[in-house]
Parts: C-alpha cells; structure tokens; sequence
C-alpha cells in the first residue's frame, strides 16, 4: 500500500474532506481568503463543519503537494472527475481565470491522470447541479 494513502487514512480523511481540502486549495490559492469566502465554500459543497474544518486545518499544516497527493489517493476515478468539475467551476465563478488557479487545476488533472478529452470537453455549469453525494 502506498504511503501516501496510508497518511490519507491516518488522518481520517473522508472523501468530504478531500473535496473540502481541494476546493480549499483553490480558493485559498492567491495566498488570502476573504472573510466570509469559506462559509459560502462549505455552504456550497454542503459540507459538514467538522470535515471543512478538518480539511481547512490539513491545508494549513501541509504543503501543495501533499495536499494534491492525499486528495488523489482518497478518491476513486468518478470522484476524481467530478471533484475537477468542481474545482474548473470554482476557478470560473469570477468569470477570469488567474494563472495561479490554471496551473492548479494542470496539477489535479495531472494528479488525477485525466485525459485530455476530459479535461478539454469541461463546460460552465452550476455546481448545485453535480452529484456531490459520490463524495458521502
């Protein structure tokens, strides 16, 4: 067994965490985040308190990297696909997409090993009309 996904389990992680933990990595990715940015975060992936807070604390104690590799290893292809949908979705919301977050996403789909077809055919849509219950 891989030891990244050994620490993914040491630490309790739930699929929940790792969507909360990725969409984290996201928004937090320019280095701030704006008061009230998280709630409407864990709102909108209708998370519970305690997964976002874990989450929130893994990212705060963790590099980038490690982040990525945790959430990769906890999740199966379905969650990886939708999660990215998520994550493409969330980096739009402002209609511009900052070089910080295309790379990010580079580094999911890489993580995720999407293909390009995946990766090239994402559309704009509203996140309350994915399926986030793959992540219960």
């Amino acid at each position: 067994m891989d030891k990244v996904f050994d620490s993914s389990k040491d630490v309790g992680f739930s699929p929940v965490m790792a969507l909360c933990l990725a969409a984290i990595t996201l928004v937090g990715i320019d280095g701030e985040f704006k008061e009230d940015e998280l709630d409407k975060l864990r709102a909108l992936l209708k998370a519970d308190e305690m997964s976002f807070l874990k989450a929130f604390g893994f990212y705060n104690t963790h590099s980038l990297d490690m982040c990525i590799k945790v959430i990769s290893a906890r999740l199966d292809s379905k969650q990886k696909e939708i999660l990215y949908k998520i994550l493409y979705n969330l980096a739009h919301i402002d209609k511009e997409i900052a070089e910080a977050e295309k790379k990010l996403l580079s580094q999911y789909a890489s993580a995720f090993e999407l293909d390009e077809k995946t990766i090239t055919s994402m559309d704009i849509i509203k996140i309350e009309d994915l399926d986030l219950s793959v992540f219960d």
